[in-house]
C-alpha cells in the first residue's frame, strides 16, 4: 500500500500528467500549422533565440528554484529573498540579452536574431515570478494548480502563435506564443502560491548564502544542462545555416519532446519526494528502478515508432516540403531514446544534493557534445544527428556506472529492467515495418493510420507477455489520472487478476459486500445495523473499510449464535489503507476500494457514501447488482462545506446533485434514510430505510435525574455551526451551575473550536472528543435531557437525527428544534420541547423547565422510550431492507449473464514508492 508521501506524489504525477498530455496537443496542432505557414528558416531562427535565452535563464534563477525545494526547512526569510532575487537577476539579464541582441546576432551569422533576442528578454522576469511559485507548490506536493496552470500556458502560446502565424507575422508569432505562454503562466501561478506564502520584496544574507550553497552548484549544473541538450542547436545554426537548423529543430524537437516532457513531469513529481528519502539508499534504488522501468516502457515504444515511421509521420504532420528532416528524425530518435532512459540516474544525485558531482558530469557532457558536432558537421546536419548518438551513449552507460556506486545498484539489475521494454519495442517496430512494406502503395496518411494501430496492439502483447507486472504496475499508477483514469485501473486489474492464482474462493450464493470509504468499520448504521441484520438473515456479508478508521467491535467480527437463523453472525471485514486528504481518497482511494471490492466477489454491492459514486457505476457497467445508500441530502450537504469558496458552492451542488441522479438511476436499489431524500428519486428503485435505535442495544429501563445537578447532552460526529453548537453553548450563558452541558464530537476546523472554547458558556461545558459505541448508553445514564438544535437549513429540516431517538430510547426529555416534523415526532410524542434553535434565551429556558419539574421529566421520558419500542426502532426498519435483498436475489446473477473482468487490484508501487 501507499504511504503518505506515496499517495501525493501519484496525484501530482496524475495532474502533471494530464497537463503535459494536454499541452502536448496544443503543441502538436499549433506545429502543424505554423509548420504549413512558416519557412523552414523561421523555425531554425526561433529555435536558436529561445536556446539563447534558456541558456540565460540557467544563469538568471541562480539555482534558487531547485534550493527552495530541497531544503529541508524553509522560512519566510528564505522564500521572500529567493524571489526578491530572482526578479532582480532577471531584471538586469533581460536588460543583458537586449543590449547584446546585435552582436550575437552578429556572431552566429543571423540577423533575424536581434528582434526575436529583445522580445525574448521579457521572458526572463515572467520566467523567473512563475519559477519562484511553482518551486513553493512543488515543494508542498501541490501539483494540481500547478498543471492547470501549464495547461492554461500551453493553450494560450498556442493560439497566440498560431493566430499572428495566420496574419503574417513571420517568426515573431512563434516568438509572441512564448511570451503570451510564460505570462499567462505567471498570472495563474502568482495568487496559488499566495495562499501558502505570500510573495513580498525583501533580503537577508543569511538566506540567500544558505540557498544558495545548494543553488550555486544547480545553477551551474542547469547552464551546462542547458548547453548539453541546446549547444547542437546553436553550433548548428552556426556552421551549418538557419534553413539546416530548421529541419534539424524540427526533427530534434519530435525526437526529444516526449522523453523531455516525461523527465520534466516526472522531475518536478519525484524530486520532492526523492529529496526526502535522499538518505534512505534502499528505498531510494528500488523507486529509481522502478522510475526507470516505467520510463523506458513508455519512451522506448515511442522511439522506434518515430524511427521506423519517419517518412510518414513528418509528410503528414508538416508537409513535403520538409522530407529533408526525415533521415534527421530517424537517427535522432536513437538520441532521444538514451536521453531519455538517462535524465532519472541526474535526478538521484540532485535529490542527494551532489550539486558539485553534477556540475561536472553536466560538464563533461558538454565538452563532448561540442566535439561531436564539430566531428559530424563535417558530414552535414545527418552526421551531427549519428554523432550525437553515439556520444550520448557512451558518455550515459559512463555516467550510470558512477550511478550504481552511488546507491549500491548491480549494474545487472540495471539491464534487466530495461532488456524487456526494449525488446518489446523492437518487436513492435518490426511489425511497424512490415505493415508499412505491405501498404506501399498507399499514400502516407491512411498507411500512418493503419500502421501505428498494428504497432500498438504488438507492442501491448509483447509488454503483457514479457513484463506483464511492470504494465499492471504502470497502469495502476495511471489509473489516478483525471477522466481517463478508469480504463488504466481496469486493465491493471485485469493484468493482475491473469498472472495471479490466488483468489478470495467461489462467491457465496448470497454475499453482499457494504462498502463505505468514509465512515468506519463500526459505524452503527452500516455494521451494527446493516451488516448485521443481513448476516443473521443468511447472508455472508463482506464490509469494506477504510483501516485508518479502526476495525469492528469483537461481538460483529467474531461467530456468534444467530437470533433469527441458524447461520453465523459474523461479519467479513477488508480494511483498506485510503489516503488522508479529501482528493487523495476520493482518487486513489476510490481505485482501491473498487479492487476490493470486485476481489470480495460479492453478488451485490452496498456502497454507502457519493465519493463512490463511480465506483457503484463502475460495478453495474462490470454486471453487478449494487445498491446507493443515501444518509444526507449530499447536494444541500455541499452548500455548507468550509472548503469550498462560497461562490463555488451553488455550482458544485448542483453538479453533485445532477451527478448523484444520474448514477443512482442506472443502479438496482437506493435506500435513503428519510421519505425527504428518497422523494428527490424518480423511479420506484429508492426505499426509505431510516436510522432508528436498535431495541437491543437500548438500556432496559429509562434515564431518571440523580440530583439536582442537571445536566444536558449534545453527541455529533462533528461539531459545526449548523448544528446549533454556539446557539447551545450560548445558552449555557444565561444559566446557572446547577447546569452542564455535555458535548462529545470532532469539531470542524481548529478555528472553530477555538471561537466556541472562547465563549463564556463554555464554562458550564464538560467537552469529550469522541465517545465509542458501546459506551453512549452509559453516558446518557449520566444525563438528564437531550439537545438537538439543528439550524433551520433545508437539510435539518427533513432530517432524522439518530441522536434524537437515542435520547427518546434512554428515557430522555428532548430540547429540539422548532421545525414541522421535529414538533410531530417530539411533542407529538410528548417527549420533549421545541425551541428555536438560534434563539439561546428559548433554549436556556426549555431547561430551566425541565430542571425543575422532574415529574415532568419522567414522563416525557417514560413517552419518548414507548414511541421508540412502538415505533422508532431499526428492528421494524430493516424488514423494508431484507425485502430489498429478497427482491435483488431473484435477480440472475452477474456470473449467469456472462463473464465479467478479473478482480484483484494490485498493489501501488513504483515512482510513488519512495
Amino acid at each position: 500500500m501507499m504511504n503518505g508521501l506515496s499517495r501525493q506524489a501519484a496525484r501530482g504525477a496524475a495532474w502533471t500528467a494530464t497537463a503535459q498530455l494536454g499541452g502536448q496537443l496544443v503543441l502538436l496542432a499549433a506545429n502543424v500549422v505554423l509548420a504549413r505557414v512558416l519557412m523552414p528558416a523561421d523555425f531554425g531562427t526561433a529555435s536558436l533565440a529561445l536556446v539563447i535565452a534558456v541558456l540565460i535563464t540557467a544563469v538568471n534563477q541562480l539555482g534558487l528554484v531547485a534550493a527552495v525545494i530541497q531544503r529541508r526547512e524553509i522560512t519566510r526569510n528564505h522564500y521572500v529573498t529567493a524571489f526578491t532575487t530572482s526578479i532582480i537577476s532577471s531584471a538586469v539579464f533581460g536588460l543583458a540579452l537586449f543590449a547584446g541582441a546585435v552582436p550575437v546576432a552578429h556572431l552566429l551569422r543571423n540577423p533575424g536574431l536581434v528582434p526575436v533576442l529583445r522580445l525574448y528578454s521579457l521572458l526572463l522576469p515572467l520566467g523567473a515570478i512563475a519559477a519562484i511559485q511553482s518551486a513553493l507548490l512543488a515543494r508542498h506536493l501541490m501539483f494540481r494548480p500547478m498543471a492547470k496552470a501549464a495547461l492554461a500556458a500551453r493553450l494560450s502560446g498556442g493560439i497566440t502563435s498560431i493566430v499572428l502565424a495566420l496574419a503574417g507575422c513571420g517568426v515573431m508569432s512563434i516568438a509572441w506564443g512564448y511570451i503570451v505562454l510564460n505570462a499567462v503562466n505567471a498570472i495563474v501561478l502568482l495568487p496559488v502560491a499566495a495562499r501558502v506564502m505570500r510573495p513580498s520584496l525583501g533580503f537577508s544574507w543569511r538566506a540567500f548564502r544558505e540557498l544558495f550553497g545548494y543553488g550555486a552548484g544547480i545553477m551551474g549544473m542547469n547552464l551546462l544542462n542547458q548547453l548539453s541538450v541546446n549547444a547542437d542547436v546553436v553550433l548548428v545554426g552556426r556552421i551549418l545555416g538557419s534553413v539546416s537548423l530548421g529541419f534539424y529543430s524540427v526533427a530534434v524537437q519530435l525526437a526529444s519532446y516526449l522523453p523531455t516532457r516525461l523527465s520534466a513531469m516526472l522531475d518536478t513529481v519525484t524530486f520532492p519526494a526523492f529529496a526526502r528519502v535522499q538518505d534512505d539508499a534502499q528505498r531510494l534504488r528500488a523507486a529509481y528502478l522502478r522510475l526507470l522501468g516505467y520510463t523506458a516502457l513508455v519512451i522506448a515504444p515511442v522511439m522506434v515508432a518515430l524511427a521506423v515511421a519517419a517518412p510518414d509521420v513528418v509528410r503528414v504532420v508538416y508537409g513535403n516540403r520538409w522530407s529533408p528532416a526525415i533521415v534527421l528524425l530517424q537517427v535522432l530518435a536513437a538520441y532521444g531514446l538514451v536521453n531519455g532512459l538517462s535524465w532519472p540516474w541526474q535526478l538521484v544525485y540532485k535529490a542527494q544534493g551532489r550539486s558539485g558531482r553534477l556540475l561536472l558530469m553536466t560538464a563533461g557532457q558538454v565538452v563532448a557534445l561540442v566535439l561531436a558536432v564539430g566531428l559530424g558537421s563535417r558530414f552535414g546536419v545527418v552526421g551531427v544527428a549519428a554523432a550525437l548518438v553515439g556520444f550520448s551513449l557512451v558518455l550515459q552507460l559512463g555516467y550510470q556506472s558512477l550511478v550504481n556506486r552511488s546507491i549500491g545498484l548491480r549494474a545487472s539489475y540495471y539491464v534487466k529492467t530495461l532488456a524487456k521494454p526494449l525488446s518489446c519495442a523492437a518487436i513492435a517496430g518490426a511489425a511497424i515495418v512490415g505493415m508499412r512494406a505491405l501498404m506501399a502503395g498507399l499514400s502516407p496518411l491512411p498507411r500512418l493510420l493503419l500502421a501505428m494501430p498494428v504497432g500498438i496492439v504488438v507492442y501491448a502483447a509483447a509488454a503483457v507477455l514479457l513484463d506483464r507486472v511492470t504494465v499492471a504496475e504502470l497502469l495502476t499508477l495511471l489509473g489516478v489520472v483525471p477522466l481517463v483514469g478508469r480504463w488504466f485501473a481496469a486493465a491493471a486489474r485485469r493484468l493482475d487478476a491473469s498472472r495471479s492464482s490466488q483468489t478470495s474462493g467461489p462467491p457465496g450464493p448470497d454475499r453482499i459486500c457494504l462498502i463505505t470509504s468514509v465512515h468506519p468499520a463500526a459505524d452503527v448504521r452500516i455494521s451494527h445495523k446493516q451488516a448485521m441484520t443481513l448476516s443473521r438473515a443468511g447472508y455472508d456479508v463482506v464490509l469494506i473499510a477504510p483501516a485508518h478508521l479502526g476495525g469492528l467491535p469483537s461481538a460483529l467480527s467474531h461467530t456468534s449464535p444467530a437470533s433469527h437463523s441458524s447461520h453465523s453472525s459474523a461479519v467479513r471485514l477488508v480494511q483498506v489503507r485510503l489516503p488522508q486528504n479529501r482528493l487523495g481518497r476520493m482518487v486513489v482511494g476510490s481505485l482501491r476500494v473498487l479492487g476490493a471490492a470486485l476481489k470480495a466477489r460479492a453478488r451485490i454491492y452496498h456502497f454507502h457514501d457519493p465519493e463512490l459514486l463511480p465506483v457503484g457505476l463502475l460495478l453495474k457497467i462490470l454486471g453487478k447488482t449494487v445498491v446507493y445508500d443515501v444518509h444526507e441530502d449530499y447536494p444541500e450537504q455541499v452548500k455548507s462545506k468550509h472548503y469550498l469558496p462560497v461562490y463555488l458552492r451553488g455550482a458544485v451542488s448542483s453538479l453533485v446533485g445532477l451527478a448523484e441522479k444520474a448514477i443512482a438511476a442506472r443502479l438496482d436499489g437506493i435506500v435513503c434514510a428519510t421519505d425527504a431524500i428518497a422523494a428527490k428519486f424518480q423511479h420506484g428503485r429508492a426505499i426509505t430505510v431510516r436510522n432508528y435505535p436498535l431495541l437491543s442495544h437500548t438500556p432496559h429501563s429509562p434515564s431518571v435525574p440523580r440530583s439536582s445537578f442537571f445536566r444536558l447532552v449534545h453527541l455529533s460526529g462533528t461539531l459545526i455551526p449548523g448544528r446549533g453548537v454556539t446557539s447551545m453553548v450560548r445558552a449555557m450563558e444565561l444559566l446557572d451551575d446547577r447546569f452542564e452541558l455535555l458535548l462529545a464530537g470532532r469539531f470542524v476546523t481548529p478555528e472553530y473550536e477555538a471561537a466556541v472554547r472562547a465563549m463564556a458558556g463554555f464554562e458550564r461545558v464538560r467537552y469529550i472528543e469522541s465517545v465509542p459505541h458501546e459506551q453512549v448508553w452509559a453516558l446518557y445514564e449520566e444525563c438528564d435531557a437531550g439537545l438537538v438544535c439543528l439550524l433551520p437549513l433545508e437539510r435539518y429540516k427533513v432530517s432524522l437525527p439518530v441522536k434524537m431517538f437515542e435520547f427518546m430510547a434512554a428515557g430522555l426529555p428532548v430540547i429540539a428544534s422548532d421545525f414541522p416534523l421535529f414538533r410531530e415526532l417530539v411533542e407529538g410524542n410528548g417527549c420533549g420541547i421545541c425551541v428555536d434553535p438560534e434563539a439561546p434565551e428559548r433554549i436556556a429556558s426549555a431547561a430551566r423547565r425541565l430542571a425543575g419539574d422532574a415529574e415532568l421529566v419522567r414522563q416525557m421520558g417514560e413517552m419518548g422510550r414507548k414511541a421508540v419500542l412502538e415505533k422508532y426502532n431499526w428492528e421494524a426498519e430493516a424488514q423494508t431492507l431484507l425485502g430489498l435483498y429478497r427482491a435483488l436475489s431473484r435477480r440472475p446473477k452477474a456470473e449467469d449473464r456472462g463473464p465479467s473482468p478479473a478482480s484483484r487490484l494490485p498493489s501501488l508501487r513504483g515512482v510513488a514508492h519512495v
